[in-house]
């Protein structure tokens, strides 16, 4: 067998001789993404949150066979910085190889919208070769919006305010009173507010822009859920 490294490809067999100078690349449409250990809760406009604990992968499809001669990774972007999928396995088929890049969300990543671009979204593609030795060969593109978003951090908390919408200090009362949650301003991956008169133990959901009355002693509290789990 004779390696020839060059733009051009042709692929014969003459006298035992068979040359491949065609580079492999992602097919069309070739990059998916999943996660595990969320969902449908998890979901809003197309988008999957993930939490601390939850799990996203990527898979890879080559336009020809494959195989993994080192530790790539597969590397996505947000607005805090970059987010470094391991590989995890490879799965070679008859015309192509599917390649399996994935992590366990961790406190410590970056958190925001991913994306990636398909120029050099695969840290370390060298390592992926056909079996005459040519490297994956990643081609220019425009970013590409992945769809998942990673909320490692809990929400703020709703602030309770009078009816009309005035701050309730913290304090003892006599008579009702009735208080409305308002939540952080700003904040599109908060998904609902819940408030508790008994302290946290019990917690119900805020009914949008309702007050709500306190007829008897209790012990308020509120809290926001993300669209995470947070």
């Amino acid at each position: 067998k004779v390696r020839i490294d060059a733009v051009t490809n042709s692929d014969f067999d003459a006298k035992g001789i068979k040359v491949d100078g065609k580079s492999p690349k992602i097919a069309n449409n070739g990059i998916t993404l999943s996660s595990t250990g969320t969902t449908s809760e998890n979901i809003n406009g197309g988008i999957t949150y993930l939490r601390e604990g939850t799990s996203l992968t990527v898979t890879v499809t080559t336009d020809e066979k494959v195989t993994v001669q080192g530790s790539p990774k597969f590397k996505l972007t947000n607005t805090e910085g970059t987010v470094v999928l391991p590989f995890a396995g490879i799965s070679v088929g008859a015309s192509n190889s599917t390649i399996t890049f994935s992590k366990t969300i961790a406190s410590e990543d970056k958190n925001g919208s991913l994306k990636y671009n398909p120029s050099d979204c695969i840290i370390d593609y060298d390592a992926i070769k056909d079996s005459y030795g040519n490297s994956l060969l990643l081609v220019m593109g425009s970013d590409v919006t992945a769809n998942y978003f990673i909320d490692t951090n809990p929400p703020t908390a709703p602030a309770i305010t009078k009816e009309n919408g005035s701050p309730l200090p913290a304090g003892n009362y006599t008579g009702s009173v009735k208080f409305k949650l308002t939540p952080a301003e700003g904040d599109t991956t908060i998904k609902k507010s819940q408030y508790s008169l008994d302290g946290g133990s019990t917690w119900t959901d805020y009914p949008d822009s309702a007050a709500v009355p306190i007829k008897e002693s209790k012990q308020l509290s509120s809290r926001s859920i993300d669209f995470a789990g947070n």
